[in-house]
Order: C-alpha cells, then structure tokens, then sequence
C-alpha cells in the first residue's frame, strides 16, 4: 500500500540502522482501448473505452481521462471527455488514447457510408377520382443529416389493394371508390403513413352520335351522348 515504514535488520541482538522505505501511488504502465475494431455509419457514432493498468496488476476505466486522438479527422473525430467518436465520411482511421507519457494500443474505425434514419412521404392526404393516378414522394433523411429522394427505391405498401396500388416509382393507380393507407420502407426504416382517398370517377368527355344527321322539315331524329368517365369506363348520358 502506499505510505512510508522504516526497515531494519537483526541478529544476536544486534539491530541495524533504519532505512526508510516510500510506497508511492501504483504507476501506470499501459493502456488498452476497447473495442480494437469498430465500423460506424457516416454521421453516427461509437464509444471507446480506455482502460489502464497499473504496477500493481490494478485497472482502472481512464476514458474521461486520456487524449483521445484519430488518425484522420476528417473520417472520424473523437472527443476527450467521452470517448465518442463520430463519422464525419466514410474510410478508416486509427483511435489512440494516452496519459502520463504512455500510448494505447491501435484501434481501428471503419466509417461506411450515411445510411437511412428516416423516411417521410408526401403528399400525406391525397384524394382522387378513380382512374386517376397519384404521385406520391418519398424522402429519405440519412444518419449524416443529408435528405434524398429516394421514391424509386423504397418499398410501397397499401394497405387496401382494391382500392389502390402502387408502381416501384411511387405512383398509385387508383382502383375502386374507398381509402387506404399508405408507407414505404427501406432498409428496416418506414416512413409515416399517408391516406389516399378515392372517390367516384368523373366526366372527362362527352361524345354526340351520330357524328352527322339529316332530317325532313316536321320530322325527328335521334342524338345519343356518350360519357368517358377517368376510370374509362361510359355511359349514356343523352337524359
């Protein structure tokens, strides 16, 4: 322990002089980071832990304590409080701590690129008439805090497929009069969900048959109107 006691030495009744002895604190002779080896995503981050070992076969959580430093700070920077270390682009660096004149081993930190952290899709409460198509967007927010559009490569779901379903590029084809809910996902991450409202088909034409007609003076002829509707369908319309 430490302290300071005085050590002596006799025999036949004889005692030496005293010599006096000084414990001191345990001195720190290596340090140790863990994890060696860590992969984080651009943007996110990832916590080291230093640990020391002292002279008398002690360890001690030094974290808080050592200069953290990173190899290549412009893939990842690490902070001297904490240990965190975040991604700022992908590609690897090395992660060291001292204290006292003594250096860790090396660790090493692969940063991969940004991935998802969220998606958001608008617009979020489309209506339409049946047969007409709805473009829906879908948005990406990355780990690095940068957005996309990444409507053709997530995933779309609807939840009523009678009344709507959708292409790989986000465009709903609208079936029958109803709603349905509406979300997409990608790489474990859905978005929040849309409803989508069809209603009844409307007039897009009328067509008169026949395209011409001749008649006496005093007589009658028939004109018959035609309907196209945005679902294609027609219907008689003349009344």
């Amino acid at each position: 322990a430490q302290g300071i006691t005085d050590i002596t030495a006799s025999a036949n009744g004889i005692t030496s002089n005293a010599v006096n002895l000084s414990v001191a604190a345990p001195a720190l002779t290596a340090i140790a980071i863990t994890p060696s080896s860590a992969t984080v995503a651009n943007g996110n981050t990832t916590n080291f832990i230093a640990t020391g070992s002292y002279t008398d076969n002690s360890t001690t959580n030094l974290t808080s304590l050592v200069a953290w430093s990173s190899s290549n700070s412009g893939v990842a920077t690490i902070s001297n409080v904490t240990g965190v270390a975040t991604g700022s682009a992908a590609g690897n660096t090395s992660i060291t701590a001292s204290l006292s004149g003594i250096t860790s081993s090396t660790a090493n930190l692969t940063v991969t690129n940004a991935v998802i952290t969220a998606i958001s899709i608008s617009p979020t409460t489309p209506s339409t008439a049946k047969g007409v198509p709805v473009t829906f967007t879908a948005t990406a927010t990355y780990s690095d805090s940068s957005t996309g559009n990444v409507s053709g490569s997530v995933t779309w779901a609807s939840t009523n497929t009678t009344v709507a379903t959708f292409n790989s590029s986000g465009i709903a084809s609208s079936l029958a009069q109803g709603s349905t809910s509406v979300t997409a996902s990608a790489n474990g991450v859905t978005s929040n969900s849309a409803t989508l409202t069809v209603t009844p088909a409307t007039l897009t034409a009328i067509a008169v048959t026949p395209g011409t007609a001749s008649v006496a003076m005093g007589r009658t002829t028939s004109f018959i109107a035609t309907g196209t509707y945005t679902d294609a369908s027609t219907a008689t319309i003349t009344s």
